[in-house]
């Protein structure tokens, strides 16, 4: 009796010491390991967030897709519309609309800016028959292959409603701020539907390019909620 119990101390003794989460040779104790984070420090808007490896690189493809415009200073998910169709590409890039909360597809003819209210092009987030577009005038720019950005602009003129969304200087590739454009939804046949329109003038002089000018009309319309 007395060695069944000196044998059954030993035991104690040797278990005591043993580490927490170990795996046990024979499956027994098999609790799995704490796993150890391959942490790093991210700025996310202005603020130091600790976070694993994974999640950074998924932060950081998400903020890579997000569509960002020269001279704006700010990430801004949205889409420039060359004002024009092919025959004058070669000075669509003179002056363009950078549209907040649009895709391409909601855009037709290169000119034509279509929202359902309450879409996030809606940028009121209201269902109050109009659409609040956030319209911001950007010059010079690159991504239209076959138009050549010129180094600046001599002229440029636009619509009242957008005077204030124009860059403070004329020279290198700009965008100005982003201001709010409602458009009112109305009973009229358009297209046979409950639709608002807002025509927009833009008019660019860039002395010595080819061509010289850009004169384009923007129209962005409003068409009554996609969903019931």
């Amino acid at each position: 009796m007395l060695r069944r119990h000196r044998a059954l101390w030993h035991r104690v003794q040797r278990n005591r010491d043993r580490p927490r989460y170990q795996v046990a040779s024979k499956g027994l104790d098999a609790r799995p390991r704490p796993r150890k984070l391959n942490t790093g420090l991210v700025s996310v808007a202005g603020l130091e967030v600790v976070m694993d490896r994974h999640s950074i690189r998924v932060l950081r493809i998400g903020i890579a897709a997000a569509v960002v415009t020269a001279g704006l200073g700010s990430w801004v998910l949205a889409e420039l519309v060359p004002g024009s169709g092919p025959n004058l590409a070669k000075s669509d890039c003179y002056v363009e609309l950078n549209v907040e909360g649009v895709s391409p597809s909601d855009i037709k003819s290169g000119r034509v800016v279509t929202c359902h209210e309450g879409d996030p092009c809606d940028t009121d987030g209201k269902i109050n028959d109009v659409c609040t577009f956030k319209v911001a005038v950007c010059i010079d720019q690159t991504n239209l292959p076959a138009c050549h950005a010129p180094k600046g602009l001599d002229k440029l003129k636009v619509s009242q409603p957008i005077r204030a969304a124009v860059p403070s200087s004329l020279t290198g590739s700009a965008c100005g701020s982003f201001v709010d454009v409602p458009v009112k939804l109305h009973h009229g046949a358009h297209n046979g539907k409950r639709t608002g329109m807002v025509r927009l003038q833009a008019n660019a002089t860039a002395k010595g390019s080819t061509p010289r000018g850009d004169r384009d009309t923007f129209v962005l319309e409003c068409l009554p909620s996609s969903t019931p």
